[in-house]
């Protein structure tokens, strides 16, 4: 059940243009985790088209939006030697083969919102002599003693408050991240200012130009994650936002968006009233869905469209 008291909310304005000017773009609840019973809105700049939510959770409401029973701090995802996990670790690291080529075997690795610590755990199996690091506002005790028995430095904070070593990394990832954060371009040029010169920042977020989100447009579409998405870019505006940091974009492609399909699933039944049954039916644990969901996004990319999902890789220039 929801919970009965409300989730605190802020106005805000559009992050790339800073216009106060938007048309209403989609509705919501918190269909996943319930943490309310509030709607919450989706609006579109007026000025330059982002879609920011608006108000949006402050961010003293972290441990409220991001419940106990969230996945990435209860390893709900699968012990290590799951067939999903190691799916996972495929994924991951396949994703991660454009940027390995160029780094050494012993580079300084960070990523931002490590979650369960999957991706450091499989970086760590292939590349044992990296210096590796995570950053997480929690780390729940399975997830830190196994990151601590693998050799990864973890660091406990929010990326808006904690602060980051200057010119220490080779590498700093964010998978799924900067969507959730409340500063934007501070988590840039923090991220920017830690990476040596000539360092890489790949990142990975939901795309709403992903040809899915028609289907689900009004406040269906799992990309809209209510209300833990504050931020939705698209490719044109995710380049924007890191260029007007000062780095330089290398790389930038749609990636294949089964989760989202799913959550898109999940979200329209509960809008629809349909119970909890049918969230375990269209489970994101499910093997045969994410693929089948996969295979959807692969033609589509044959044909030339955009997925809810893609990459961007910069480099810190000076």
């Amino acid at each position: 059940m929801p919970s009965s008291s409300q989730i605190e909310v802020e106005p805000t304005v559009c992050t790339l243009c800073q216009s106060d000017r938007a048309a209403l773009e989609a509705r919501g609840k918190d269909y996943l985790y319930r943490t309310s019973d509030q709607e919450y809105q989706f609006w579109r700049c007026l000025s330059c088209g982002h879609l920011y939510l608006n108000p949006r959770p402050t961010i003293a409401e972290i441990g409220r939006i991001y419940p106990p029973e969230y996945p990435t701090f209860t390893k709900r995802f699968g012990r290590s030697d799951s067939l999903l996990a190691r799916i996972k670790d495929r994924v991951l690291l396949g994703r991660f083969d454009a940027l390995s080529a160029a780094l050494p075997p012993s580079m300084r690795l960070l990523d931002v919102g490590c979650g369960d610590g999957r991706f450091l755990l499989a970086l760590r199996r292939r590349f044992p002599k990296a210096q590796l690091t995570g950053l997480d506002w929690f780390f729940g005790p399975a997830v830190a003693g196994e990151l601590a028995r693998a050799n990864v430095e973890t660091i406990t904070g929010a990326v808006e408050t904690t602060s980051l070593p200057d010119e220490r990394f080779d590498v700093i990832t964010m998978n799924q991240l900067i969507e959730h954060t409340w500063d934007v371009r501070l988590l840039v040029e923090r991220c920017k200012n830690a990476l040596k010169v000539g360092g890489l920042l790949a990142i990975e977020t939901p795309n709403p130009d992903g040809w899915d989100r028609r289907f689900f447009r009004a406040g269906g579409w799992g990309g809209y994650y209510w209300p833990r998405h504050l931020n939705l870019f698209t490719r044109d505006h995710l380049t924007r936002i890191i260029t007007e940091s000062g780095m330089e974009v290398v790389f930038s492609q749609s990636l294949l968006a089964a989760p989202a399909w799913i959550y898109s699933c999940q979200f329209s039944a509960r809008r629809a009233g349909l119970g909890d049954w049918f969230n375990k039916l269209f489970s994101d644990t499910s093997i045969p869905l994410l693929a089948a969901f996969a295979m959807v996004d692969w033609i589509a990319l044959l044909l030339g469209a955009e997925t809810s999902n893609q990459k961007l890789i910069a480099r810190r220039r000076s």
